[in-house]
């Protein structure tokens, strides 16, 4: 029996710990100094690897810097946002939908906050940003917004734009920020505290309307 498919295996799993552990190491440089100082030697150095070995897996320090945030970005899944905001109950999905927004940031609001401060000399982070932060997210509040603005649980006199525009406030990362400056407020407690504010446009546990005057007020929010 051959031991060559053994030994490609054993091949993938060492480059592929190789290139986990050249990203772990190029976090760590982040955290401590920002993306500006984070050099491929400083990266090599702290991985115990060669620049020859970085660029072995990414081709420049643009694609090392994509695939870092990349590999931060992903680990917290942005599809929890989605199934939150797919909860049957509108109500429940706008206060699991926060929830998990607080959560998304707890976990990678400092790489975040990174790329936002560098987006505009780092077009790989501005790409990486462009399609999660203010693509996935953004595309998720608007389909949230419709499901808010289509029930009977929305508020009198609010659109579509306006519940967006007013999502896009909450889920912003300097909101969050803004409520976790306080030590003893965590993120679940932040989480909760935006949703109390949701009752500008969103009706919470109130009766609902049917028939007639159901239809009459999705014919005002259309107009």
């Amino acid at each position: 029996m051959s031991t060559r498919p053994y030994r490609l295996g054993k091949r993938a799993e060492t480059a592929a710990a190789t290139r986990q552990r050249i990203l772990e190491a190029g976090w760590t440089e982040i955290e401590l100094g920002g993306y500006r100082p984070a050099s491929i030697e400083a990266i090599a150095a702290r991985a115990e690897v060669t620049r020859v070995t970085v660029y072995r897996h990414f081709a420049s320090r643009g694609d090392l810097l994509e695939a870092i945030a990349w590999d931060r970005i992903g680990r917290v899944q942005l599809e929890r946002l989605d199934a939150a905001r797919a909860h049957p109950d509108v109500v429940e999905a706008t206060r699991l939908f926060l929830r998990e927004n607080c959560a998304f940031f707890g976990e990678v609001g400092g790489i975040l906050r990174a790329m936002i401060d560098v987006e505009r000399e780092e077009p790989e982070l501005a790409a990486v940003l462009a399609l999660t932060y203010r693509g996935r997210r953004l595309e998720s509040i608007r389909q949230l917004a419709e499901r808010i603005a289509a029930s009977e649980d929305v508020a009198p006199g609010w659109t579509v734009s306006g519940i967006a525009d007013a999502l896009s406030i909450l889920t912003g990362i300097e909101t969050f920020e803004a409520l976790t400056m306080r030590p003893s407020r965590t993120r679940e407690n932040a989480a909760d505290l935006l949703f109390s504010m949701t009752r500008a446009f969103l009706v919470h546990g109130a009766p609902r309307t049917t028939g007639a005057s159901r239809e009459t007020s999705r014919r005002r929010r259309r107009r």
